[in-house]
């Protein structure tokens, strides 16, 4: 069940069949449920809800069944790095839609789950610093950008007068962020990050890896300005 509903998410597709799936899940006993499948299937939930326009009473329902479960079973059971990470993306989903309870329910199980997460962004923030780097050398003189945390995902912030909580700048990655059919469209795990970042900024501006890698610093500036442009413009 866990891998079926997941793969819907990856390709953030929702119909009638995968919500009359969540109504069967949601009958299981989840007792017998693995951790990973657990976690799996919340994530899913997770995804379709905030990305596919999956936030029916059939998903919500499998969603409070499976949090229940989830915190029942306490922190020690799930796994660092591999099932921690898609809590955190159910519970923020949860506290986002407004599920009853909000999500996770065990105190110590949300703790360990957001340090994980933000050990894991640090990380993160380590890998993509050239990219950083880059965005903050060809903004210079025009733009400042600050490094930033947004509902717990690592992002760049663009101050604005016309954007009082910024304008977060996103690197995708052609092989980590995009399906390959149909082309240009969001993993369901990169859509959701994206997702919870636009929700605590103003506007979204999203450039390629390769744009900027295959642009001239010149190039790259007047990319970045034109974008941020269209998003101020967007804005007002």
């Amino acid at each position: 069940f866990s891998n079926a509903l997941f793969s819907c998410a990856l390709s953030c597709h929702f119909d009638s069949t995968v919500d009359a799936l969540a109504a069967w899940g949601s009958q299981q006993d989840l007792q017998l449920w693995t951790e990973q499948a657990l976690s799996k299937a919340l994530f899913a939930w997770a995804i379709l809800t905030v990305t596919a326009g999956g936030d029916t009473a059939g998903m919500r329902t499998l969603a409070q069944h499976l949090f229940e479960e989830v915190s029942r079973r306490g922190a020690a059971r799930f796994t660092v790095g591999v099932d921690l990470g898609k809590l955190f993306g159910a519970h923020s989903a949860a506290q986002h839609v407004g599920l009853p309870e909000g999500g996770l329910t065990d105190s110590k199980l949300l703790q360990v789950v957001q340090e994980d997460t933000a050990e894991w962004q640090q990380e993160v923030c380590r890998q993509e610093s050239d990219m950083t780097d880059a965005i903050t050398a060809a903004l210079q003189g025009h733009y400042g950008v600050q490094a930033a945390m947004v509902h717990g995902y690592h992002t760049l912030l663009v101050p604005h007068s016309s954007c009082p909580r910024g304008i977060a700048v996103v690197v995708t990655q052609r092989n980590r962020d995009y399906l390959r059919h149909p082309a240009g469209r969001l993993y369901g795990k990169t859509a959701l990050r994206l997702k919870h970042i636009e929700r605590g900024c103003d506007e979204l501006v999203i450039c390629d890896e390769s744009e900027l890698k295959g642009s001239s610093d010149e190039q790259q500036q007047d990319m970045l300005l034109q974008r941020i442009k269209q998003a101020v413009e967007t804005k007002e």
